[in-house]
């Protein structure tokens, strides 16, 4: 049974539940503002044939969808540390049981779950500062010289390096096992004696 979970159940999840976000997103009415006004203060540009136009403002855009967007970019991370997770845990074996066992399967699963509950942290300080400069636009913080949602963002690339170094350190135990090249050895040794 908990083979079965975690080689359909979890994934089939989490696709579901990222296909419901998507189309919860699509379905959402949109504001009048979200294509753009006219703006008030330049006209058609000389030579051009469109009008310039502006968004409406921010909250008025996208405070419906906020947490939906959320949603989706967390479960998104969730089936990519997921994926990442399951396959340098080797994959599922023939009984469809996860490899390792121990004190170093548990020390593979705390170190991603740390890297996700990283991203998750900073993933969740975006939107709420994010939700905070439209809920009171004139007092938006800044980080630096760029607002503070803005400036988590460049935070958030920077935590897949995690995921990076797990996989340096620690690929000749979870990535390329001793167990894996011997299994590889004795695969192409029976490919080449098929071959003669």
């Amino acid at each position: 049974m908990r083979e079965r979970l975690v080689k359909y159940g979890i994934p089939t999840f989490l696709l579901v539940a990222l296909w419901v976000i998507t189309f919860s997103i699509f379905l959402h009415p949109e504001p009048e503002s979200v294509g753009g006004v006219a703006h008030p203060d330049h006209g058609k540009a000389q030579g051009q044939s469109f009008q310039m136009a502006r968004g409406g403002a921010g909250a008025e855009r996208h405070s419906a969808i906020l947490v939906h967007g959320w949603l989706l970019v967390a479960l998104f991370a969730s089936s990519i540390v997921y994926l990442l997770a399951w396959g340098a845990s080797g994959g599922v074996d023939r009984s469809g049981a996860l490899s390792g066992r121990g004190r170093e399967r548990a020390k593979f699963l705390g170190l991603f779950l740390l890297g996700f509950f990283l991203f998750q942290m900073v993933l969740g300080a975006i939107f709420l500062s994010y939700r905070a400069s439209l809920v009171d636009p004139p007092s938006t913080a800044f980080w630096g010289p760029l607002p503070t949602a803005t400036s988590l963002v460049f935070v958030a690339w920077i935590t897949p390096v995690f995921f990076v170094v797990l996989y340096v350190i620690f690929f000749n135990r979870w990535i390329l096992s001793p167990r894996s090249v011997e299994k590889l050895n004795e695969l192409m040794k029976m490919d080449r004696q098929g071959y003669q």
